[in-house]
């Protein structure tokens, strides 16, 4: 996955999310009840996970390292 692909889609996941937060909203006021959530986006997510891994795996490379990353920490 290219890296603009990685970031649109981290920039939708969170557009998304905010969607869902505002229609929750309008499910309260209107019917008094919460939206039941089949599926949930925001952070942190999958992409942001792949985009981590693949931004470390072409840092790590440029440096001359020639292993495959096993362990990430991610601290945010």
């Amino acid at each position: 996955m290219s890296t603009a692909t990685a970031y649109r889609r981290a920039i939708t996941e969170r557009f998304l999310s905010v969607i869902v937060a505002y229609c929750n909203v309008c499910e309260q006021k209107v019917t008094g009840r919460e939206l039941e959530y089949t599926a949930l986006v925001g952070k942190p997510s999958e992409v942001t996970f792949r985009y981590a891994e693949h931004a470390l795996t072409r840092a790590s490379k440029k440096m001359g390292y020639t292993e495959s990353i096993k362990t990430m920490y991610l601290i945010g």
